[in-house]
């Protein structure tokens, strides 16, 4: 990784309110409860809340990022619906959605028995983080950073089982050429007066960025075309209810957004590096949820000419 483009890692959290992510996926359940038919589906809905929270830490990063996207688009088809009754909300209890994240296993099957294979991973990382945590040249951040790394089931052995090959070959990789780079990672940080524990990847970044390294760009454009539809129909509802945006700032939108499908821009997707894409994709689901958030608790929508530089095809020249 260059200095010059180190990345912060996500948020690191102990009780899931504090994970962004979570927070996205409770104020969902929050507003999806009024728009149920009964007392019956009210509670079934609450209920899904908790039992995420209860299970948030043995996710893994990937699968969590998923439901959060899932869940605002899914969210996005509701709203617009003119009755409760036409959207079928079983689709989002707890079993099937942790199902499809891959947190749970294919309905009636079981997670194998963990064996050697599974355990020679958590012990390659294990070797990892001893050797780069006795390297380091802040013992403290190392000795805090190592017990950290472990906690609160932030890498376990069946989080390493549900991680495909490719994935953990780039997990692997990226821990096994740390100390190379640690180096001029800890002259960046000291030289900005930035925490050396910056240099130190989390459990979950990791996680994410094996996942990202071993998927397509064509999957996280398709990712960001969705979210981005969802924003369009986000703004058209608002326009519908009155809320206020601008009409013909909406129509730009939408032009924009119906041009992502286009050849040239993903070409030009895929010429951007990873770390961008990533962002795009992330930025696009966060403009989703606020957009959301403006319509149930009065925060301002982002303007629409805004939301337009997102869908442009050079994403690092157009920041919103």
């Amino acid at each position: 990784m260059d200095p010059t483009h180190h990345q912060e890692d996500p948020v690191p959290w102990e009780v899931p309110r504090q994970d962004p992510l979570f927070r996205q996926v409770s104020h969902i359940y929050s507003w999806i409860v009024p728009r149920l038919g009964s007392p019956y589906e009210h509670q079934n809905v609450m209920k899904v809340s908790e039992a995420f929270s209860n299970a948030w830490a043995g996710w893994r990063a990937p699968e969590r990022r998923w439901l959060a996207e899932h869940l605002v688009a899914q969210f996005g088809v509701a709203i617009t619906l003119k009755e409760p009754e036409e959207y079928e909300w079983s689709q989002l209890l707890y079993k099937p959605l942790a199902t499809k994240a891959g947190s749970l296993p294919a309905e009636g099957g079981a997670w194998p028995l963990i064996r050697a294979p599974e355990r020679r991973r958590l012990r390659a990382v294990e070797d990892c983080v001893a050797a780069i945590a006795r390297d380091f040249p802040d013992a403290r951040v190392a000795r805090e950073w190592g017990g950290a790394f472990f906690a609160h089931e932030r890498m376990t052995v069946n989080k390493l089982q549900r991680t495909s090959a490719a994935e953990w070959e780039c997990l692997l990789r990226q821990l096994e050429a740390l100390p190379e780079k640690l180096p001029a990672l800890v002259d960046f940080l000291a030289a900005h007066d930035e925490p050396l524990s910056k240099a130190l990847p989390t459990a979950d970044a990791l996680f994410l960025q094996a996942y990202d390294a071993s998927h397509l760009a064509d999957t996280r454009l398709e990712r960001f075309r969705a979210l981005l539809g969802g924003i369009d129909n986000v703004y058209a509802f608002a326009v519908e209810k009155g809320l206020k945006p601008n009409k013909a700032a909406v129509a730009r939108l939408a032009i924009h957004c119906a041009s992502t499908s286009g050849p040239d821009q993903a070409r030009a997707f895929a010429a951007e590096p990873l770390q961008v894409q990533v962002s795009a994709v992330d930025l696009a689901r966060d403009i989703l949820f606020d957009a959301f958030a403006y319509i149930h608790g009065g925060k301002c929508l982002l303007e629409p000419d805004r939301v337009v530089r997102c869908a442009q095809p050079s994403l690092r020249t157009s920041p919103l």
